[in-house]
This record gives structure tokens, sequence and C-alpha cells, in this order.
């Protein structure tokens, strides 16, 4: 079953994790299915592949690992996840 996030609070917790200020297994039981936006499902899917291997999660990781599957530019590239990261997802 989906979560009932908006795109807004979707965001909000990806954002929330790339800048540090919360930790990702507050939300490691969420699946990227459990997202509306397929921009942040993709990006979810990539922080709990780091997360599984113990690696750091931030911006540039992310960036990363998205870059490594080709869906750096499909999410938005690196401005998305700097905006989203500032809390500028509307």
């Amino acid at each position: 079953m989906r979560m009932p996030y908006t795109i807004q609070e979707e965001g909000w917790i990806i954002g929330k994790i790339l800048e540090g200020s919360v930790e990702f297994s507050a939300f490691a039981d969420l699946t990227p299915n459990d997202f509306g936006s397929e921009t942040h499902g993709r990006i979810f899917r990539r922080m709990k592949e780091l997360y599984g291997r113990g690696d750091r999660i931030d911006r540039v990781t992310v960036a990363n690992e998205l870059m490594r599957y080709g869906e750096l530019e499909a999410c938005g590239g690196l401005s998305y996840l700097v905006a989203i990261s500032e809390g500028e997802v509307t």
C-alpha cells in the first residue's frame, strides 16, 4: 500500500535525509514504490542502496549513485538534489 504522502512531504523526507538533519533509518522501512513521484522513488532507491552498504548519504554520494545508474538527469540533476535538500521543492 502506498503511503499517503504528498509530493511536498516526499521532498521533505528526502531533503532532510540529504541535509543530514534526519537519519535514513527513520524511513528505512519505506520502499521506492511508496513514493508517488517517480523521481523521488528513484532517489530513495539509491539512498536505500547506499544505506544498505553502510555508505554516507548526502547530495554528493546520492548524485554519484544516480550517475552510476544513468539516472541523475532523469531526476533533475544535481541542481534538484541541492534544491530538495534546501527545502525548495514545491
